[in-house]
């Protein structure tokens, strides 16, 4: 799957358009992936990533009740769906699972698989317990929760490009790369690549609008498809 760059400058205008007027819209999500309905004008230079949610919450990295990945997936109830996969960094198993969002289920269904804009990535540490690593909230369902064939989680929106890994321990999920779009007074972009799950290495970002963009179309990912639990 690649993120076609024109329909991505497309939602770049519009966002443009709205940090102009100083006006964001009401928000209201339900679920685990659920934030209270908020009116505000939109900060011009700040720009949450997927990830920030799950940090702001204290979620990342803390042991849970569960015991195994099963019972993680055995806890789940009719509106949430699970795949195990690999990710990029860490060498056992994950466990990801999709949420509610928008007052949705996952969406796209194909052959009893879904699609996802809302997921929390479960590991198992050495002494047997679970831990969650983070919750991921991409830009919508124009942007799916995504992964490489090298495990590369991606999980982006119209004002950020964004990919994930795992710690070496599987206990945090952390950028891999992040590059942001702000609007307001003007247009700036920020933003850093990184080789591997640690800042060694890191590259800053130096390009404009043309060069965001094709971010996009720049990589190769497989949508994160989940099944529905029982």
């Amino acid at each position: 799957m690649r993120r076609r760059g024109t329909q991505v400058l497309a939602g770049l205008f519009t966002a443009g358009m709205i940090a102009v007027t100083g006006l964001a819209g009401a928000q209201s999500v339900m679920g685990v992936c659920s934030i209270e309905t908020v009116d505000k004008k939109m900060e011009s230079n700040l720009v949450d990533s997927a990830l920030s949610k799950s940090g702001n919450a204290k979620e990342i990295g803390t042991t849970t009740k569960f015991k195994s990945l099963d019972a993680v997936v055995k806890s789940l109830n009719s509106d949430e769906g699970y795949t195990y996969t690999k990710v990029a960094g860490y060498s056992g198993d994950v466990l990801v699972v999709a949420h509610r969002r928008d007052g949705k289920g996952m969406f796209n269904p194909e052959d009893g698989y879904y699609e996802t804009t809302c997921a929390t990535f479960y590991t198992e540490n050495k002494s047997g317990t679970v831990i969650n690593a983070g919750t991921l909230y991409s830009g919508g369902p124009m942007y799916p929760i995504a992964i490489t064939k090298d495990g590369v989680v991606y999980a982006s929106s119209n004002y950020t490009f964004e990919t994930y890994m795992l710690s070496s321990d599987g206990s945090e999920l952390v950028h891999k790369d992040y590059v942001q779009a702000t609007y307001g007074d003007g247009e700036s972009f920020w933003g850093y690549f990184r080789p591997g799950n640690t800042s060694a290495g890191e590259t800053k970002f130096k390009g404009g609008e043309r060069d965001f963009v094709a971010l996009y179309d720049s990589i190769d990912t497989k949508t994160i498809k989940v099944k529905k639990a029982n």
